[in-house]
């Protein structure tokens, strides 16, 4: 989320907390409602998820390879660990007073808020609150995830074509994905080259975008001109003056961004080299699933450890594009 941006929705949200305090009763109630109504939806979510198959999934972990469940619990804390020490490095450019138990409460409350809303677009607002509860200014704390965005993303991407190439085979061959939804008796099926095209469009387009802005000075003059005006005029932008002049903000905050990275390059590999191992960690927990169930392949495990890792990184790319809360049904039918 752009920094300007980011930073109102902080202070929006700190006046909505702000104004619940305890000597207003009625502020008070719609805060504690604003809370059950987000745990409640959660609980909802893990209840639909499982509730046609519980039976099934608990017979599966009554019976899984504990060592491998093991295996499992200390990945996933894993993941937690290297994200927290990402932000960790992030907030001792600003600050020198930070602790790494600080970075993982800040790390979990955007991983739930990311988990509970479409497209994971709350995690940010809630990760720069929490940064500020603890002491750090607002503008460093969206300042700090603008550089972890900016850095995650071109990982991500790089990470994705990567993917994409070592797997071309298996993933040209698949034709289509198999959705699991019939429409009049007929099965709904989506092509898979529209998808991986588009998939990576969205990952690619943002910060390519962000970056013609800043440095084309060509591109920038079209999107501030032609295009702010076309949009306008089709009343999806209320305010164009308004508009360029955040964009304008906009950009000109993730050029500083990117130069305070671009200038301290033994930082900017460091950081690189935790999300590679980020995501290495995360994606290869399907493997250890399947070991945990008793798959058993004629492939070496180092093949399918490494296959497990580059498809579910492809995995991501396309579920990525769906707008909902942490891809529910969308996640499960790209994985079959």
């Amino acid at each position: 989320m752009p920094n300007k941006e980011l930073e109102k929705k902080v202070q929006e949200h700190e006046e909505m907390v702000n104004s619940g305090k305890p000597r207003d009763k009625k502020a008070t109630l719609k805060y504690i409602l604003n809370i059950s109504i987000v745990l409640i939806a959660t609980a909802l979510a893990i209840f639909f998820a499982i509730k046609d198959d519980a039976h099934e999934i608990w017979d599966y972990l009554s019976t899984a390879d504990a060592n491998y469940l093991l295996i499992i619990l200390a990945v996933m804390a894993g993941c937690v660990l290297v994200r927290s020490f990402i932000l960790f490095c992030f907030a001792h450019l600003f600050t020198k007073k930070y602790y790494f138990h600080q970075a993982i409460a800040v790390d979990q409350i955007g991983q739930f808020y990311n988990a509970i809303t479409p497209g994971a677009s709350g995690g940010q607002i809630m990760q720069a609150y929490t940064f500020k509860k603890q002491g750090v200014q607002v503008s460093s704390a969206v300042s700090m995830l603008a550089m972890y965005s900016i850095v995650y993303q071109v990982v991500l991407i790089v990470f994705g074509t990567v993917s994409f190439i070592v797997k071309y085979d298996f993933i040209n061959s698949l034709g289509y994905f198999e959705t699991g939804i019939k429409i009049q008796e007929m099965p709904l099926r989506l092509p898979i080259w529209p998808l991986t095209i588009i998939g990576f469009i969205l990952n690619l387009g943002v910060i390519a975008i962000v970056f013609l802005m800043g440095y084309w000075h060509g591109f920038h003059n079209f999107v501030m001109g032609p295009v702010v005006t076309l949009l306008s005029k089709i009343k999806i932008v209320k305010n164009p003056d308004q508009t360029r002049e955040n964009l304008r903000i906009q950009v000109e905050n993730f050029k500083i961004e990117f130069r305070r990275l671009s200038t301290n390059i033994p930082f900017l590999l460091l950081i690189i080299a935790c999300f590679t191992a980020y995501m290495i960690l995360k994606f290869s927990v399907p493997f250890f699933v399947g070991k945990a169930l008793g798959n058993q392949s004629l492939q070496p495990d180092y093949k399918q450890f490494w296959d497990c890792i580059f498809l579910s990184n492809y995995h991501q790319m396309i579920t990525g594009l769906v707008p909902v809360p942490g891809s529910a049904g969308v996640s499960e039918a790209v994985f079959h």
